[in-house]
């Protein structure tokens, strides 16, 4: 697992900040299950550090992790307003993807009732 990927799971906001700013990590790399720094503090509802992640603009947001899950879909499953309209002002951002089970992020908050 890389450092980032290990902050954002501990919730080391302050690691994950020194680590971006000093541009010394890939923060699109993935952990053994495809997931990056940014699904991990969307599972684990690490809001400041997805936000910082989603800010520092190098990670790929459409990238899908474990499950074929993009961090949209974590955070329609989450229930993450404030990531959620980070994710949505980003250009390029895919609000149809689907997952395996043809569900897209706004089919996933709906039940969810997010």
């Amino acid at each position: 697992m890389n450092l980032l990927v290990r902050a954002a799971t501990l919730g080391d906001i302050d690691t994950v900040r020194d680590m971006l700013q000093a541009r010394e990590i890939d923060p699109t790399e993935c952990d053994l299950t495809g997931d990056n720094a940014l699904h991990i503090a969307c599972r684990r509802h690490q809001q400041d550090i997805a936000l910082m992640l989603i800010a520092d603009g190098r990670i790929d947001i459409n990238l899908p992790g474990r499950a074929t899950r993009t961090a949209l879909h974590l955070c329609a499953l989450e229930g993450l307003p404030e990531v959620t309209k980070g994710l949505l002002a980003v250009k390029g951002i895919d609000v149809n993807a689907i997952l395996d089970n043809r569900k897209s992020a706004i089919e996933l908050a709906a039940r969810k009732e997010h």
